[in-house]
């Protein structure tokens, strides 16, 4: 199979899935705005005008505002990718989130295609606020051959939106479980974050607006009046870096929080095989009202599933705390959302949740247990990929079947 895809090189998911169908023995190219080396994989980066629009060296570009420089490098690249697609010619199109390369593969016009939602923001936020992007994502959804989208309330969102319920795949992805079988260096995690014989709570999140770590941590005051035993790791990096260790030391808990700052993915097992509890404080800012045109805005957080980290944290062995949102009644029962999921925003629902399963309230190696099983038997990336893997090569087929028809 001869695989496209486009997205980000420099994104930690691009890579797993490039590196997948390598190790797979198919040909594997990634077309991208920002360049990058993988051994064994072909990436094309455009030369483009006003590149520094389009090849920040920041991981994070939350704060670029747009201008006519990003629209017109934005419009050449489509231009280029379109032109490098026909090109290439290959069995099938990968396209890695709608609002930028789902465009560019609608675009490129290639066939078969298949689209990948990554969060909320297109299917459930901008496809609610903004009318060019609503026709935009419905013009996608009616473009492609396949769409892949990580739990139930992404499906349905996207047949909302009028995507026939045959092209909906729900592929979760997962997580490497053989990286979690060793336990080498979860000692020396703990004894660097302060948090040895401590019971340690964890959040692996970009500092970023709708990762919402700013309630996370005002949390912490409240959960460490009562339980002094306690210590918390945030690990991630971004933009709101400053403005959060700021906070900190308002809140006075930096003697309990230890900042990480960016951990490369295949390290973050050791963080969460040495934690107890994984928080995912994530809290879109949803806008409410009518648009310009009268649309009555019905933004949800449906379509962002289960994060990799949560994934990670719940086959590690974490008790999950996570913000409440549609699509976690496909991995929880109702007893385990009472007890785990918060509203989000709302420091003091977590606190009280997280003291609930301090105080032992609840059988929490139980608990434990049964999540981690949950976790190995959906969870796992082999198994997913795999899965992925046959879709597309059926995929490949049907359509190869259906060209060669009369």
């Amino acid at each position: 199979m001869r695989l496209c895809i486009l997205g980000n090189a420099q994104n930690s998911h691009v890579i797993r899935w490039a590196e997948f169908f390598s190790s797979r023995g198919h040909e594997v190219t990634i077309v991208s705005a920002r360049p990058h080396e993988l051994p064994g994989i072909q990436v094309y980066a455009p030369k483009l005008p006003f590149e520094d629009f389009l090849r920040r060296r920041e991981i994070y570009d939350q704060n670029r505002a747009p201008n006519f420089a990003v629209y017109l490098s934005y419009i050449l690249l489509a231009l280029t990718v379109r032109r490098t697609v026909r090109r290439l010619s290959p069995d099938i199109v990968m396209a890695m989130t709608l609002e930028t390369n789902g465009i560019l593969a609608m675009i490129a016009g290639h066939h078969p295609t298949a689209l990948y939602h990554l969060g909320n923001k297109a299917l459930s936020v901008m496809s609610e606020t903004s009318l060019v992007m609503r026709l935009l994502v419905k013009a996608m959804l009616r473009f492609s051959d396949m769409l892949h989208t990580g739990d139930s309330a992404g499906a349905a969102r996207l047949r909302q939106l009028g995507a026939p319920a045959d092209k909906i795949f729900i592929n979760p992805w997962g997580v490497d479980l053989k990286q979690l079988h060793a336990e080498a260096g979860v000692a020396e995690v703990q004894e660097h974050l302060g948090a040895s014989g401590k019971k340690l709570f964890a959040c692996i999140r970009a500092f970023m607006p709708e990762y919402d770590i700013a309630t996370f941590l005002r949390a912490i005051p409240d959960i460490v009046y009562a339980y002094p035993d306690t210590a918390y790791a945030v690990i991630g990096d971004g933009p709101e870096r400053d403005k959060l260790t700021k906070l900190a030391e308002e809140l006075d808990i930096r003697d309990y929080v230890t900042f990480v700052g960016y951990v490369p993915y295949d390290t973050l097992p050791a963080y969460t095989l040495a934690a107890d509890f994984y928080v995912d404080p994530i809290n879109f800012r949803l806008p409410v009202g009518r648009t310009w045109w009268g649309h009555r805005m019905r933004c949800s957080m449906d379509g962002i599933g289960y994060s990799i980290t949560l994934m990670l944290g719940l086959a590690s062995g974490c008790i999950p705390l996570v913000t409440r949102r549609a699509g976690l009644s496909d991995i929880f029962s109702e007893e385990q959302q009472r007890l785990l999921l918060w509203e989000p925003g709302n420091p003091t629902d977590l606190a009280q949740k997280a003291k609930g399963l301090l105080a032992s309230h609840v059988d929490c190696q139980a608990l434990r247990a049964s999540l981690t099983q949950m976790a190995e038997e959906r969870f796992d990336w082999q198994l997913n990929a795999d899965r992925i893997e046959r879709e597309y090569l059926d995929k490949i087929r049907e359509h190869a079947g259906s060209v060669l028809e009369p």
